[in-house]
């Protein structure tokens, strides 16, 4: 179809070429990109190569097809476009870390809210994110990161320090991204804010301890009534001294076990001596 036709009749717009080909007869040569119109109105893209009297009074020209691989670029954009709008969208820290340096090649736009740190800082320093772990965890952290290259599983819950000095709960969870061949590549996972979590089980947990406090308490102070009450039924039952010190010594035990006991009596003039002990 090139055939007996002017090449500027295959150009979206005929007057492109009349106002380009003197300028490439001056050059002799230009290499460049540009969009054709087939004869059925489609649309293709190809790279062009041109060269300027290659015989007297003849020119070459050599046209490449590039038509699907520049649809697949744009496509692909359009793709990466969607997966940062998506990612941003979200309220959970979406990361990407190279599996070898542990090096962060990605993170979401959540990263900045829950951290207080700007994309920038983790893009400028990749490995940044390890000084936000807070001291205490941040060894066990690690560890279970390298693991995570040769178990497949990353699932952690430790603290994290905010640039304002805030201390905060995530948790962090991450799989193998693996090539054809299986050569290990990248860790992505999700990282979220679980601080109002550990707050509420933290909270629940001290509602547990007052609450078995308490009845504990109640159990405490129940044994203790009920044992007074058996005490006073056997002291009206026998005033006998024997019996009495007896029953408040067996009584005291039920209250307060104990491994020796005695009851200390007093005379006038501020005189003690033991009136009963248990054992006997």
């Amino acid at each position: 179809v090139l055939i007996g036709r002017s090449f500027g009749h295959f150009l979206q717009d005929p007057r492109q070429f009349e106002r380009q080909w003197p300028a490439f007869l001056r050059k002799s040569f230009e290499h460049g990109r540009t969009e054709l119109v087939r004869h059925n109105g489609s649309r293709v893209v190809v790279n062009y190569t041109l060269a300027v009297d290659y015989l007297p009074g003849r020119h070459a020209m050599i046209l490449c097809d590039i038509t699907e691989r520049v649809e697949a670029q744009h496509s692909a954009r359009e793709m990466r476009s969607l997966y940062q709008h998506m990612a941003d969208s979200i309220d959970e820290v979406f990361w990407l870390m190279d599996a070898s340096t542990k090096r962060a090649v990605a993170v979401n736009r959540a990263y900045e809210t829950v951290t207080g740190r700007s994309l920038e800082s983790i893009e400028n320093d990749p490995s940044s994110y390890e000084d936000l772990i807070y001291a205490g965890d941040r060894t066990r952290v690690l560890t279970k990161l390298e693991d995570a290259v040769h178990s497949g599983r990353f699932d952690e819950e430790f603290r994290i320090v905010r640039t304002d000095g805030e201390v905060r709960w995530v948790w962090a969870k991450a799989s193998l991204a693996r090539t054809a061949d299986t050569a290990v590549r990248q860790l992505y996972g999700t990282a979220q804010d679980i601080t109002a979590r550990k707050l509420a089980d933290a909270q629940v947990a001290q509602h547990l301890i007052a609450a078995e406090g308490a009845r504990a308490e109640a159990e405490c102070a129940g044994a203790e009534a009920e044992a007074l009450r058996r005490a006073t039924l056997a002291l009206t039952q026998n005033l006998r001294m024997d019996a009495v010190l007896d029953t408040l010594l067996a009584t005291l035990f039920q209250i307060v076990s104990y491994d020796h006991a005695s009851v200390i009596l007093t005379e006038e003039q501020d005189r003690l001596f033991v009136a009963r002990e248990a054992p006997p």
